[in-house]
């Protein structure tokens, strides 16, 4: 998780220098990010993700469309709100990847709950009954995934 985290933060600065990268980014998500190893679950759509990169990471979507249109752009910085929000999309697209079945085979020692929980900063042994509580809304999908992510660990 955490090294995919790395990759998907990795690719937005990439994407932040080079036009091409970053239409690649907001044209073609999903594909872009599959061949970068990032886990995507099948059936994600390239719209919904471009759409939730948008509205849970309006600095980081202005500066790939400033970069697409050769307009001038903010620097892009990975700090705050924007980039927790980049960490939590990542999260709850695995998350949704795992399904409800997936989640309620969680233990405090698998990786995925020990990146969450380092990514939080909080122990492992909290995070298992923290995503119980959100499983119900896994299935509605990764926007949803990530409110709810959001509401329960409340990292921003």
């Amino acid at each position: 998780m955490a090294a995919q985290l790395d990759t998907v933060q990795s690719l937005i600065a990439e994407a932040s220098r080079d036009p091409q990268v970053a239409r690649r980014v907001m044209e073609r998500p999903v594909s872009t990010l599959r061949e970068r190893g990032v886990a995507v679950p099948s059936g994600a759509d390239d719209a919904e993700v471009a759409s939730h990169l948008a509205t849970t990471a309006p600095r980081v979507a202005s500066a790939l469309q400033a970069v697409t249109t050769a307009a001038p752009a903010q620097p892009l910085t990975f700090d705050g709100c924007d980039a927790c929000k980049m960490g939590v999309t990542a999260i709850a697209v695995t998350l949704v990847g795992l399904g409800v079945a997936g989640l309620a085979a969680l233990t405090p020692e698998s990786a995925v709950v020990v990146s969450i929980a380092t990514f939080f900063g909080i122990d492992a042994t909290a995070v298992v009954p923290m995503l119980t509580g959100i499983a119900y809304v896994v299935g509605n999908g990764v926007p949803a995934t990530v409110d709810a992510l959001c509401h329960t660990f409340g990292p921003c």
